[in-house]
This record gives C-alpha cells, structure tokens and sequence, in this order.
C-alpha cells in the first residue's frame, strides 16, 4: 500500500514535465521525488516495525538469538536499500519522452540529486531495519523480565525439587518411629 502510494505520487510529479517553458527544471522535480522518497519509506519503516511487533508478540517466548536472527534476515530483505531508487532514475526518460526544454535538464543536477536519493533511500532503510531490530530485542527484553532469574529458579528447585520431599521423607519415618515406640509401650504395658 505504501509503495503503490508513494509510486503514485513520483508519477504525478513527472506530469508537469512538458514542452512549454513553464516546465520546471530537474533539480526542482528531483527534490520532490526526494520528498516523496523520503516520506515513502519512513512510512514503509513505520509500518514493518508495527507489523513484525504485533506478529512476533504471540512468539515472544521463542526469541532466541536463532530466532532472531532469521527474523531479521526476513526483515532486512524486506528493506533494500535502492526501494524507490529505480523510479527516480526514470526521470531523466521523462525529460526525453516529453521534450523539455534542454535548459530545464542539467546532467548534473540530476546526477548530484539522484545520489542524495541514493544516500536517504540507503539511510533510511537500515535506521528502518534497525528499528525493528530494536523493537524485537525490546520483547526479548520483555520476556526476560517477566522470567525468574538463575538464583530463583535454583532456590525453588532446591525446595521445592529436594527440601520438600526431604522433609516429607523424614517425616514419614519419624512418624514410623513414634508409632513403633507407642505400640511397643503399649504393647509393654497390656
């Protein structure tokens, strides 16, 4: 949905590149594309990190490093670094197809703003990606904090696993002894 959008609105922007000399010159169209790209994919960013929360929420007792790190090479596939790069690059076709003036089309304006595009997309992507990385270690944090430490599992299994049956046992047989010792009194004595 974000990248039909933000698809849509690179190709509006290329229809007001015309033949007249009121088209506006590459550096401008470029910047907007810029915009746009940047928007486009802070939105996509936003809204991998909802989605792979609220799904790796339900899974939150399986987030092991293994884990973890399958779901971020699924993730990091999912963010490349050149997304809307391909469309940008097609504005220079753009210029050709509609014959814009050649003053309105500077080889390098276009360059110098394709790699501003080139360096966001690529930023934007990994902080993306980090994000995520980010939330998914935040619900391993979670799980953990929920957990008994080392020291806690260790006491109630010494009590509860050793201690208390030791004292049941004990116990048992001492009340054995006492029986044995009142029925041999008892015994004794009638």
């Amino acid at each position: 949905m974000v990248d039909d959008k933000t698809a849509a609105e690179i190709r509006n922007t290329w229809t007001a590149v015309n033949p007249s000399p009121a088209c506006p010159a590459v550096g401008d169209v470029m910047r907007k594309i810029n915009q746009i790209c940047h928007c486009g994919l802070t939105e996509r960013g936003e809204k991998g990190r909802e989605t792979v929360v609220s799904t790796l929420l339900e899974f939150r007792k399986f987030l092991n490093e293994k884990f973890m790190g399958q779901a971020l090479e699924i993730v990091a596939r999912q963010f490349p670094e050149d997304k809307y790069l391909v469309l940008a690059k097609h504005t220079k076709g753009v210029y050709e197809r509609q014959q814009a003036p050649s003053n309105k089309f500077s080889e390098r304006v276009y360059d110098m703003e394709l790699t501003a595009i080139t360096a966001g997309s690529a930023n934007l992507s990994r902080r993306a990606v980090g994000n995520i990385r980010t939330a998914i270690n935040e619900l391993r944090l979670q799980r953990n904090a929920g957990m008994p430490t080392t020291w806690e599992r260790a006491r109630k299994f010494v009590i509860h696993g050793l201690a208390v049956p030791i004292v049941k046992w004990v116990f048992s047989v001492l009340s054995l002894v006492i029986v044995a010792i009142i029925l041999y009194v008892l015994g004794i004595k009638g």
